[in-house]
C-alpha cells in the first residue's frame, strides 16, 4: 500500500471509496498500490527450484549409472552372488523423486486470479513456490540417500573383488558412518 500524508484531496479520497484517516494531528489515506511487489522473491524461489530439479536429474543419472553393469563392470544392479535383483526395483522410487522435482520446478508465479473486484490484480504465489521448494529439498535428501547407498555398495563390491580402489580419507569416513546406518546388501 501507499500512505499519503497531509491534506487529502477529494480526488484521492474518492479512489475505491477510500476514506481519509486522522490520527492525532496527522491526516492521510492508505491506498492499495502495485508499488511494491514480492515478485523478485517468488522468482528467486522458482530459480532455486529449477536448479534443484537439475541437481535431481544429475543424482538420478549417477545412481542409475552405478547400477549399470556395462558402465561399472560390477554385477547388474550392484548385486552379489547371494542376491537376485539387488537394487533393481529401487530404481522406480528414484526415478519418481526426480520426476516429481521436475514437475515441482514449473513456475507458479503466473497462476493467479485478480481479486477484490480487480483491485488486487497482482499475485506471486510465493508461499506456494516456497512449499514446492521445501518438498523438492526433501525429495533431494531421498535422492542423495539412494545415491549414497549405491555408491557405498559399489565401493564395497570393488573392495570385495580385490580390485585396487583408492578412497579419499573424507570419503572413507563418510562411508564408514553411512555403513553404520545402512548395511551392505
Amino acid at each position: 500500500p501507499v500512505v499519503f500524508l497531509g491534506k487529502v484531496s477529494p480526488e484521492t479520497a474518492s479512489q475505491a471509496n477510500i476514506k481519509p484517516v486522522t490520527i492525532g494531528t496527522v491526516q492521510g489515506v492508505v491506498v492499495p498500490s502495485a508499488s511494491f511487489s514480492p515478485l523478485p522473491f517468488a522468482v528467486a524461489l522458482q530459480r532455486a527450484g529449477i536448479a534443484a530439479a537439475h541437481v535431481s536429474v544429475g543424482s538420478l543419472n549417477r545412481t542409475l549409472r552405478l547400477a549399470n553393469d556395462h558402465f561399472t563392470g560390477l554385477k547388474r544392479f550392484l548385486g552379489t552372488d547371494k542376491t537376485v535383483h539387488a537394487f533393481g526395483a529401487i530404481q522406480k522410487p528414484i526415478v519418481a523423486l526426480a520426476a516429481e522435482n521436475r514437475d515441482l520446478a514449473n513456475p507458479v508465479s503466473l497462476d493467479f486470479m485478480p481479486v477484490a473486484i480487480n483491485v488486487e490484480d497482482m499475485a506471486t504465489n510465493a508461499a506456494h513456490a516456497a512449499r514446492r521448494l521445501r518438498q523438492m529439498a526433501a525429495n533431494l535428501a531421498g535422492l542423495f540417500g539412494f545415491e549414497a547407498m549405491h555408491a557405498a555398495q559399489a565401493v564395497d563390491l570393488r573392495l570385495e573383488a580385490s580390485k585396487p580402489v583408492a578412497i579419499a580419507a573424507a570419503t572413507g569416513t563418510f562411508k564408514a558412518a553411512f555403513r553404520q546406518a545402512v548395511p551392505f546388501l
